[in-house]
């Protein structure tokens, strides 16, 4: 695979808005959970008693969409992707679960790893973390898991 500036900056990207989301109070999971009434409790009544809540939504709301905006420029790239360069399932090995071509990593194990990452560099992490890696499987894996997943599920990781 060779390395496409525009996927790279979109990961980096998708990585940064994960971060920022898991940082505000709450984490994304109040988003799925917010309704037009408490939408509405929030910013209706005493402004000095929901600003600062009005303003948290509204930070996890942007947060929320600059991530799904990424998942989905990346969705669209996996649609031009060939994986089984990369990625290989056999029911002999890992349960027939897919893994990384000539190791037992599964993409799914490099993307927890890539969300755990405080680091902006967070290949380089990964790298780390699983020196047999190569810089280009760690892409494939993270595009793999994202070509066959939802973004609720991505996000629920």
């Amino acid at each position: 695979m060779t390395k496409s500036k525009k996927m790279i900056e979109y990961l980096n990207n998708l990585w940064y808005s994960i971060n920022r989301i898991e940082q505000v109070k709450g984490g994304i999971f109040n988003m799925y959970e917010t309704t037009m009434k408490s939408f509405y409790e929030q910013v209706s009544g005493d402004k000095s008693n929901h600003e600062p809540k009005f303003s948290l939504w509204l930070k996890k709301l942007s947060d929320y969409i600059s991530t799904w905006h990424f998942y989905k420029e990346l969705k669209k790239e996996t649609k031009k992707k060939d994986f089984s360069l990369y990625i290989i399932q056999n029911k002999e090995i890992c349960n027939g679960k897919p893994i990384i071509k000539d190791t037992r990593i599964q993409p799914v194990t490099v993307v927890r790893c890539m969300k755990k990452s405080k680091e902006e560099n967070f290949i380089q992490f990964i790298k780390e973390e699983y020196p047999t890696l190569k810089e280009d499987e760690i892409l494939i894996a993270i595009l793999y898991y994202i070509n066959k997943t939802s973004f609720k599920k991505f996000l629920s990781l």
